[in-house]
């Protein structure tokens, strides 16, 4: 289901700042504020990949842009060898 929704400036503000507060999209926020309002049987459980986003976001939505730029680009295909100390794969 797709919603759109036609907010005052103010309150749109007001959301766009509560959701960077939590590092989360302000869809996501606006979403979490909704499930959290609706009956219980609406609700439903958060997803492992979407587990994963909000822990990522969570982590890594809290770190200075600096110390963003110091991390690996070639993690996810290296990450052997950021964890364990394997040799590098090229890319």
């Amino acid at each position: 289901m797709t919603l759109h929704l036609e907010l005052p400036a103010e309150i749109e503000a007001r959301l766009k700042a509560e959701a960077q507060e939590h590092n989360l999209s302000l869809e996501d926020y606006a979403l979490s504020k909704l499930l959290a309002q609706s009956a219980p049987e609406v609700a439903r459980e958060e997803t492992a990949g979407e587990a994963i986003l909000r822990l990522t976001r969570e982590t890594f939505g809290t770190l200075p842009p600096e110390d963003l730029a110091k991390l690996p680009t070639d993690f996810a295909v290296n990450h052997d060898h950021y964890i364990h100390g394997a040799p590098k794969v090229q890319e």
